[in-house]
């Protein structure tokens, strides 16, 4: 029988769960007992065969047939539907043998009425079951006393009032350990119960916060001609601390933003929360998104605790002027996968997170955009994420990765790839912090000829261009951040 966990206890009743108690303590008691008994039964069988004594041999057959048939339903699992029932018909069997099958009468005496009663004190039963046992050890203590030949015997009652006494007294010790025991197992069911109703409220909370969250996440991508979207987002915990979000401005320029709040949990939850309405409010000013990540800064500095901390970035994708421009609050730059296997880009200025009351110094970075040009975004959990030797995935390696699943006819793919690449590098460790990421795949009906940035002129970035990276391969990138 498998030892009860207090898990297993608390989603019982009480009594219920006392009694599955009692039941894994006996059965630690049961089996040596199963053992001694299998080993004496077999003897018994063997001696009273030898002797020819076949009405004697039969106590003994069947208590080994039950300690064999016990043995059985404990490895089915039979035994555990009902082990207190199997316990009794057990020890009625060893009180039969041991009367019966024993030539010795006073044997039989000492074993019903002394020996038998004082191993029941280890056993915990009811009391209904403990006088039921007393009284049959004392029948069968009494008939044996009837047999035994003594030379100056005794009153015909003494010894079956020594028996009584000593089964009474077995009895009376046994069920006061039953009610102790049972009052300390219900002291600790009771305080593990309480936890147990602690735990599952908190769950349900955090259940309905993940909701909450998973709700704020867009549930469909916008649909756009000249682009393919889309995304995943995989929460270390209940509730993640990254969020992103689409913000199409008319039929040719739509704003992505994708935010990653220091930590995990509830209080990262909330943070999000209050982020995700502020970029609503300020959807209409997505074309400026210096400005937008200027006036986030100041509504974190004034709700948010000082120690808690926003990354935030805006990819403004221009289909009409053929444009990406970027503004980044300390987060990892994007990555732009040129259409036809070009050299890959990574974009995003320097600057600080939001609510972190350093001096904003956002700046804007843009870059031509093209048909089949692939841009992704993604968190900072996705290039720190750990494989099982412990070392990170790292921009180097996710860049690799995203340069292959750039071959992907779509963006669906492109982000089945990527999702697929970080499968196999983690391996069996759980990440440590929440994977996001948003793939942008532009058609080829992206930017009409006479829209476009003439490709001839020279092209200048906005903001401070010692803090930029436009154009410049990835490496070349890494080094200049």
């Amino acid at each position: 029988m498998r030892e009860p966990t207090w898990s297993d206890l608390v989603r019982l009743p009480e009594r219920q769960a006392v009694e599955l108690f009692f039941d894994a303590r006996n059965d630690r008691y049961l089996r040596p007992a199963l053992l001694v008994a299998g080993v004496a039964a077999a003897v018994g069988l063997i001696a009273s065969l030898a002797r020819r004594e076949g009405l004697i041999a039969v106590p003994w057959a069947a208590l080994l047939l039950g300690v064999v048939a016990i043995f059985v339903l404990r490895r089915t699992g039979a035994f555990d539907r009902r082990p207190r029932a199997y316990l009794l018909g057990f020890v009625m069997a060893l009180i039969a043998a041991v009367v019966l099958g024993l030539p010795e009468p006073a044997a039989a005496y000492s074993l019903a009425g002394f020996f038998i009663p004082l191993a029941l004190v280890l056993v915990r039963l009811r009391p209904g079951q403990h006088l039921a046992l007393g009284a049959l050890c004392l029948v069968a203590a009494a008939w044996a006393s009837t047999r035994i030949d003594i030379p100056e015997p005794p009153p015909p009652t003494v010894m079956p009032a020594a028996a009584l006494l000593w089964i009474a007294a077995s009895a009376a010790v046994s069920l006061r350990f039953s009610r102790r025991l049972r009052s300390h197992f219900l002291g600790e069911w009771r305080h593990h119960a309480a936890l147990a109703r602690e735990h599952s409220r908190m769950r349900s909370e955090l259940d309905d916060a993940r909701a909450v969250q998973l709700s704020m996440l867009p549930r469909a991508a916008p649909e756009l001609p000249w682009v393919e979207l889309a995304s995943t987002t995989m929460p270390a915990t209940e509730v993640g601390g990254d969020y992103f979000g689409y913000f199409p401005l008319d039929d040719r320029r739509l704003a992505i933003a994708i935010a990653d709040v220091a930590g995990h949990g509830m209080a990262s939850g909330l943070v999000l929360s209050g982020l995700r309405g502020g970029l609503h409010l300020l959807r209409d000013d997505m074309a400026r998104p210096v400005e937008v990540l200027g006036r986030l800064d100041r509504m974190l500095r004034e709700t948010s605790p000082g120690r808690m901390f926003v990354t935030l970035q805006i990819a403004l994708l221009d289909a009409g002027r053929g444009e990406l421009a970027v503004a980044n609050a300390g987060h990892p730059p994007l990555l732009l996968l040129p259409a036809g296997g070009g050299e890959a880009v990574t974009i995003g200025a320097p600057g600080p997170p939001l609510g972190t009351r350093l001096a904003p110094g956002y700046v804007e970075v843009r870059h031509r955009l093209g048909a089949g040009d692939t841009v992704v975004l993604y968190t900072d959990g996705v290039a720190e994420l750990r494989g099982p030797a412990g070392t990170a995935l790292g921009e180097d390696g996710l860049l690799a990765e995203a340069t292959r699943g750039a071959r992907a006819p779509t963006a669906r793919e492109v982000r089945d790839v990527l999702v697929g690449a970080l499968a196999r590098f983690k391996g069996d460790v759980e990440p440590a912090d929440d994977l996001t990421m948003v793939i942008a795949r532009i058609t080829a009906a992206a930017v009409p000829e006479e829209d476009a940035i003439d490709s001839e002129e020279p092209f200048e970035p906005t903001g401070d261009p010692a803090a930029l990276n436009p154009g410049s391969a990835a490496t070349a990138g890494r080094e200049e951040r």
